[in-house]
């Protein structure tokens, strides 16, 4: 175990603020106050300030637990080629609507039908193509069945048939992705739809099942995520066509992808050719890095196995705890300018259901947690003093806790971390605390 004291010396106005400060801090705590650091102040003001540094914390990588990946904000659309993370791709399944009822006209014929996908962010070098498969679905989508991240839509019954593939890219300055569907069945389909099928969204879902979307890694690149917002107007399939009214003109009908279509995102993961492949679900390996990855991907364990020895040899003078934040430094050599670092970290742990729930210092709001990039100290920092608080006052027994992306679901976002085996330093709790 490794953890180091320092003290501060004693002085009257910084006592009397580290009082006042642990006080509040206890006050505003999600748990009920415990007696700890609410002893009587001493009549000759004694009490002084003591910074502990714990660095024996054992790092260790695992799977996610699938994620349910229904109408989520933003749909991932891409594949990746990671030297570090390995292959992961990004696909989804959405539900196409109709706007209103439309009447096509007498012997309407179809032109072509694209579908076009409002990029509002993108992972990786711009001015890439990629492939880009389209599916029709040929079966509903099941909202209890289909629900989660690491469903394969390809085990549906009967299977989704390929309508489309094309290799596609966002030209520069513009942010859609306009798929052709070039399949005559999918465009008549649509187009000589029966009225029972176009009079209300219910009856258009009923018979127009969906589509799923998937993308390939081009030859010989790392690849790119695309972050698509299915909920914009500039998302839509569209049907273009001409009627024996217009022989000369072509027109057109929306049809929209909006917050009232079902959506599912779907993530898959090969982490044969990842650096930590055989790290994965093993503790104290020795490796100096371990590493957290968005869109369904790994994230870490961290386990505070002797922090028990801290906290029972501060028990024998009373103290308050005044702080505890996390640190955690980033490995350089990360290319952060086309693969940007994650905005935020979050920390889960399990509770006695064995199901992730957030630690209680994420509820106290984003200004207290923390969990942002300080760029010139090249690394994270996470406030857990409620969760050490109540750890050394004995209200839970916890002694791990798991470090994720924030919003994962979201965000293709990877990072990695030193930890404590690394030459440079690594992860570490810093705590400060008033013996009273």
């Amino acid at each position: 175990m490794s953890f180091k004291n320092y003290t501060s010396p004693p002085a009257g106005f910084l006592h009397v603020f580290a009082f006042i400060f642990s006080f509040l801090l206890i006050g505003t705590s999600c748990e009920e106050p415990s007696s700890l650091g609410l002893e009587v102040l001493p009549d000759d003001d004694s009490f002084s300030i003591h910074t502990s540094v714990y660095t024996d914390i054992e790092t260790s990588l695992w799977k996610r637990d699938s994620i349910v990946g229904l109408n989520n904000p933003v749909s991932l659309l891409g594949a990746m080629d990671d030297p570090v993370f390995g292959e992961f791709s990004a696909s989804f399944m959405t539900q196409v609507l109709i706007a209103s009822f439309h009447n096509f006209g007498d012997d309407p014929t179809a032109e072509s039908l694209v579908l076009n996908l409002h990029v509002v962010g993108l992972y990786g070098q711009e001015g890439v193509s990629q492939e880009i498969s389209v599916y029709h679905l040929q079966d509903h989508m099941d909202k209890d069945k289909h629900v989660f991240s690491n469903f394969d839509p390809m085990t549906m019954d009967p299977q989704p048939v390929l309508v489309t593939r094309q290799v596609v890219s966002v030209p520069e300055g513009d942010s859609i992705i306009a798929v052709p569907i070039t399949n005559r069945a999918i465009q008549n389909t649509l187009l000589n739809a029966p009225d029972s099928a176009r009079q209300t969204i219910n009856d258009f879902v009923k018979f127009f099942k969906g589509l799923y979307v998937t993308a390939e890694i081009p030859a010989g690149d790392r690849g790119f995520i695309n972050t698509v917002n299915l909920n914009s107007s500039l998302s839509k399939l569209t049907l273009y066509y001409r009627n024996e009214a217009f022989p000369d003109s072509v027109l057109h009908y929306d049809y929209p992808v909006n917050e009232s279509a079902a959506r599912i995102n779907l993530f898959k993961h090969d982490y044969g050719k990842a650096v930590f492949s055989d790290a994965l679900g093993k503790t104290e390996t020795g490796d100096s890095l371990f590493y957290i990855q968005g869109g369904h991907g790994v994230m870490s364990r961290l386990d505070f196995e002797h922090l028990h020895v801290w906290r029972d040899s501060m028990q024998i003078e009373p103290f308050s705890l005044n702080s505890a934040k996390l640190h955690l430094p980033v490995s350089r050599g990360q290319d952060t300018d086309d693969y940007p670092l994650p905005d935020k970290l979050l920390l889960l742990e399990k509770n006695e259901e064995g199901n992730m729930v957030m630690i209680d210092d994420l509820r106290l709001g984003d200004s207290y947690f923390g969990g942002n990039f300080n760029s010139e100290k090249g690394e994270y920092v996470i406030n857990i003093t409620n969760w050490v608080n109540s750890y050394i006052t004995s209200k839970h027994d916890r002694n791990s806790i798991y470090l994720d992306v924030r919003g994962a679901g979201n965000y293709p976002h990877l990072v990695t971390l030193k930890n404590m085996y690394h030459p440079e330093g690594g992860v570490r709790l810093e705590m400060l605390y008033t013996r009273l």
